[in-house]
């Protein structure tokens, strides 16, 4: 049995995620400088401490965990600065299917630990984008699938083009545990990750907003989720 959904409602709920988006833009730029300063600051301090020669075993355990911490907030501030910086596109033309190998490429290791296949059978289409930001999207649905399938699975990576609506798109399909509230996928701040900062699909759905595109969660289960990015021609 489905639910009606007023087109009132959608408008509204459209018009809360937007508004939360704003909200975070217009602190992410000041926030980020704030916090970039004193972290650089704190890392390189850990580096000259980590060259110490006659730190302990567990001195230098301790300073690896604060290495790797720094990386992490150092993360979430680069998330903020790209945040901050969504309204500058800078478009190139691709080739999908070279674009796309290259984006495997940058995560082989990753899939060669732990023993997931990326298939990549989208067609060799050119399209023109900000690469570095459409990059960034395919990453984070990469590693959310990475995440999801865990050890030993398929990440598929297909498309279509619908001509009636001149819709071209591209899934992204993954075997993995699938998305148990695919409601809250793209509130800002929601991750199931342990070192998530919930900002990767609002950010991913940004980018596609100001490529006219969208980015939608098509369906998700144990055993399949996909993901839609589609480009208006």
């Amino acid at each position: 049995m489905y639910t009606q959904v007023s087109e009132s409602s959608i408008a509204e709920k459209g018009n809360d995620f937007q508004e939360q988006v704003s909200l975070i833009s217009r602190t992410a730029n000041a926030l980020a400088h704030e916090l970039k300063t004193p972290l650089t600051s704190i890392k390189l301090n850990v580096e000259m401490l980590s060259e110490d020669v006659n730190l302990s075993e567990n001195k230098k355990k301790s300073l690896a965990i604060v290495r790797k911490e720094i990386e992490r907030l150092s993360g979430i501030v680069d998330s903020y600065l790209i945040l901050s910086r969504q309204n500058i596109l800078e478009y190139s033309t691709v080739s999908l299917y070279e674009f796309i190998e290259e984006i495997k490429l940058l995560v082989y290791p990753e899939l060669n630990k732990r023993n997931i296949v990326l298939k990549n059978v989208v067609s060799p289409v050119k399209l023109k984008v900000d690469r570095d930001k459409i990059k960034s999207v395919f990453l984070n649905l990469i590693s959310n699938s990475i995440d999801a399938i865990g050890q030993n699975g398929t990440i598929e990576i297909y498309s279509e083009f619908d001509p009636n609506h001149k819709i071209f798109s591209v899934f992204v399909k993954d075997n993995g545990c699938g998305i148990k509230d695919c409601d809250s996928v793209f509130k800002p701040f929601y991750t199931t990750k342990a070192t998530g900062n919930g900002l990767g699909l609002v950010l991913a759905s940004e980018v596609m907003k100001k490529h006219n595109g969208t980015l939608h969660l098509c369906s998700s289960k144990s055993g399949e989720t996909v993901f839609e990015i589609s480009f208006s021609l």
